[in-house]
């Protein structure tokens, strides 16, 4: 009788301790959701009210632009209502939306940018991202990146697809100001997010390099 109640008391206990655990685990779990969340949600409002700003400028002034960038900011918002609440999205979703949102920050910009894409690697069709994981990086170049008194600001964007791992470069060319301006809080979002997303299985790397300013990030697939 005594070893019967010792040994249903430490059941209990076994099971009360496992029950607890998985409590503290979906409690990290539903944590670390949310403050997923909360730094996706953070590139939108920023970034929507600066196209709106712009595409209301372009229609001011009666701009045969503006119709193709309200075309180009519907896509945005699409993708932010339908695509970024998502835990993975098509790599080429991602794409095209970088690529969109690329389009509508150079109305603001009084000189021609220089912008160059170079993407390698094959079935990216297939490749599965988090959504707007890149989208910091593009953006620091529009906030930090861009001299607006340049005529020849350069934006060089590629992707390198590989077995078990995807690169992600932004470089501009390096301007006088951008070394004290570049590190932002988006960046900062970023690796925790990043953090949060893939622990430490990434690699995050910025800073002036051969008169470019480059950000590399390399995540697993």
């Amino acid at each position: 009788m005594i070893f019967a109640f010792l040994f249903g008391a430490l059941l209990r206990i076994s099971l009360n301790h496992f029950g607890l655990l998985r409590q503290i685990q979906e409690r990290q779990s539903q944590q670390a959701t949310a403050e997923l969340n909360l730094l996706k949600s953070q590139v939108q409002p920023h970034f929507l009210f600066n196209a709106l700003n712009n595409i209301y400028y372009l229609s001011y002034t009666k701009s045969d632009l503006a119709p193709q960038s309200i075309a180009r900011l519907s896509d945005i918002m699409r993708y932010f209502v339908e695509e970024a609440p998502k835990e993975w999205v098509p790599l080429k979703a991602e794409l095209d939306f970088i690529q969109d949102y690329i389009e509508v920050e150079r109305i603001r910009l009084p000189h021609n940018l220089e912008i160059c894409w170079e993407r390698n690697g094959q079935h990216k069709e297939q490749i599965l991202i988090p959504p707007i994981l890149f989208i910091p990086l593009v953006e620091n170049v529009f906030k930090h990146g861009v001299d607006k008194t340049r005529e020849n600001n350069e934006i060089a964007i590629s992707v390198e697809v590989e077995s078990k791992t995807l690169t992600f470069t932004v470089k501009n060319s390096l301007h006088s100001l951008q070394n004290n301006k570049s590190k932002g809080t988006g960046l900062a979002n970023l690796r925790k997010r990043l953090t949060l997303l893939f622990n430490h299985d990434f690699n995050l790397q910025t800073g002036p390099e051969s008169g470019y300013y480059v950000a590399k990030l390399t995540i697993p697939l």
